[in-house]
Formats: structure tokens, sequence, C-alpha cells
């Protein structure tokens, strides 16, 4: 499959790989915050780092798809406002639904002004509620490119994402290096101490956003094959457990989620699916708002309701860890099905996905 295969105006498989991410990403937080699987198998969920990024990549591709087709400023900021809107007031609604959570646990489990105030901090500066912080994430990002491509190509806001992924990189991943430069250290704690993690907008959401319209731009001066992208993407996977596994075991780092192999895999992963050509069905439409809910709702079943619910009655529905499993994405399917539906009669739920 050549280049000019690769301009459609439908990208189908972005939607299956959108919702495989979803579930992988519940299935990962399932297993770090309730499960007691096998260590392979706990690995094995570990994959899911790739997901976010990969959100970041799609929506930024999705966005470019349009966005620099459009004959001028006008039509550009109009569409760019629309889009912003449309992030934030999920963002927003979902804020404001798990916060209702939290209020019932604070009057549940009593808590302090200190635990109040760490909340209103980190809502102003990364997120409202675990999970979610991919929403004003995205949000930056995309105003970012917004605001760059006035005055640079995309391929040097790309560079520039790279710059500030790797600096992103050694606040989170590659932490470790700080203990080397006590400079860095500083800036780092200086820094975490206002921001509270490099993981977000800036370091993690423009890199990936640049990504996407980067291949949006120049997708069609691609010679690769769908066999040569899919095989690269999959080598790239492999180095991505080998960097993980390096530095879990030499340098006990805090996390995976900014190895660098990240990158090669994200671009030539894009590639590869947008090469792909799935026949028209409505059930791409589906996965797509399905992926949204799943992705924005599963931490009312993972953390929310479990927070305001004796323990014992969550212990006793998660004590299998299998069935655990299979139980948290079956309910967060269909709670996100039933919002969709009721969406079609009830159009003010539009505003969740």
């Amino acid at each position: 499959m050549k280049t000019n295969d690769l301009i459609r105006k439908n990208y189908n498989s972005l939607d299956v790989a959108k919702f495989l991410c979803a579930l992988s990403i519940i299935s990962a937080h399932f297993a770090s915050e309730w499960g007691h699987f096998p260590i392979l198998i706990d690995y094995a969920f570990s994959i899911y780092i790739i997901a976010v990024p990969f959100f970041f990549v799609c929506s930024g591709f999705l966005f470019s798809e349009k966005f620099f087709k459009l004959k001028n400023d006008k039509e550009k900021k109009m569409y760019f406002i629309k889009y912003e809107r449309k992030i934030i007031t999920i963002y927003l609604w979902w804020s404001l639904i798990y916060f209702l959570f939290v209020v019932v646990e604070w009057i549940s489990n009593g808590t302090t002004l200190n635990e109040v105030l760490d909340y209103v901090h980190i809502a102003l500066v990364f997120t409202t509620y675990p999970t979610i912080w991919y929403l004003p994430a995205l949000g930056v990002g995309i105003a970012l490119l917004y605001v760059l491509q006035k005055k640079l190509s995309v391929i040097k806001i790309f560079l520039l994402g790279l710059a500030l992924y790797v600096i992103g990189a050694l606040g989170f991943s590659y932490s470790f290096v700080q203990d080397k430069v006590h400079f860095l250290s500083n800036v780092y704690h200086i820094y975490n101490m206002v921001f509270e993690t490099s993981r977000n907008g800036l370091f993690n959401g423009l890199p990936f956003v640049a990504m996407g319209a980067l291949i949006s731009i120049y997708k069609q001066k691609f010679k690769f094959t769908s066999f040569s992208l899919g095989l690269i993407s999959f080598f790239s996977l492999i180095a991505i457990v080998c960097e993980a596994f390096i530095l879990k075991t030499f340098f006990n780092n805090v996390g995976a989620d900014t190895v660098f192999f990240l990158l090669p895999f994200e671009y030539f992963f894009m590639l590869f699916l947008i090469t792909i050509k799935l026949p028209s069905s409505r059930v791409y439409l589906w996965l797509r708002e399905l992926s949204t809910m799943v992705f924005t709702s599963q931490r009312l079943f993972l953390t929310a309701i479990p927070g305001v619910i004796p323990g014992m009655v969550i212990n006793s529905l998660y004590e299998n860890s299998y069935i655990g499993l299979l139980l948290v994405i079956g309910i967060t399917l269909l709670f996100s099905f039933l919002v969709i539906v009721g969406s079609k009669k009830y159009s003010f739920l539009k505003v969740l996905f």
C-alpha cells in the first residue's frame, strides 16, 4: 500500500485503535490499584503507556487534517475555538461529577484544610481528578500548536516539541539523572512544587500533538508500505519494553510513561494505522464515542464510587482479579453505552463525550 492510499476522509482504524487503547488504560489501572495478577501479566498491562501519547498524536492529526486546509486566519481561529470549547466542556463536566465524590469522601472520612488546599492547587495546575488530566493537557497542546504555527513551520514546532519532551522525561522517567546534576535537581524540585509533574500539556501534550500535525501535513511524502510500517512499529514497541525494563531494573525509575522509544513507536504506528482501510460502518462512530466515554468515566468504577462505599463491598467484588477486571470493563462499557444512547433523547448528555 503506497502513499496515495493514505489520502482519505475517514480513518476508521484510528477509532478501533482508540477504543482498544481506552480498554488497555482501564485494565492497567485496575491491575495497579485492585488486581493481584502474576508478574508477567502485570507487566503486560504496562504496555498501556502507549495509549495516552497515541490519543495526543491522533488528536493532533485529526485537528490538523482540517485546520491547515482552512483558507484564512478567521476560519482557523473559529475552528480552534470550537475545538477547544469541546475539550473544556467535557473536562469541566467530568470535573464536576468527580468533585461531588470528592466532597462526599471528605464528609464521610473527614479532611483537613491542607488537604482541601492541596486539591485546589493540583486542580489549578494539573487536573481535578486522576486520568482526566489528559483533557487539559490536550487543550494546552492544541493551543500551543495554534499559537506557534503563526510564526513557525510545523517541522520547527515538532523539533521544539522533541526538546520539551526531553525536558519532561528528565522530570519523570529519567528523573534519576537529576541525582548526578544538583542544579537540575533544584530546578525540577521547585518546578514540581508548583506544577506537580512534567507529564502535562507542555512537556507531554505538545510533542505528540505536533507529531500528529507533522504526519497530517507530510503524509503524502511517505513511501513506506503498510507491512514495513507495521514491522517498524513492532520493533519500536519491543524497544519500549526493553527501555522500560532497563530503567526499572537498573535505575528504579518512577514510571515508564515518558520513555524515549515512545516517540518512534507513536510516529510509525500512526502512519501504519492511516494506511489501513476498513469498510464503512456506523460501528466506528460508536467506537469513537465509546473510547471517549470509557476513558473519562472509568474512574467512577475504579476510584470515585469505591471511595464512598464500604471497603468490604468493593474488596468482595474485586477479590478475584480476573472477574474484577471483567466486571470493571463491563460496567464501564455498559454505563458509556447507556450515556451515548441516552444522548439521542437527552441532548445535554452529549457534554460528557
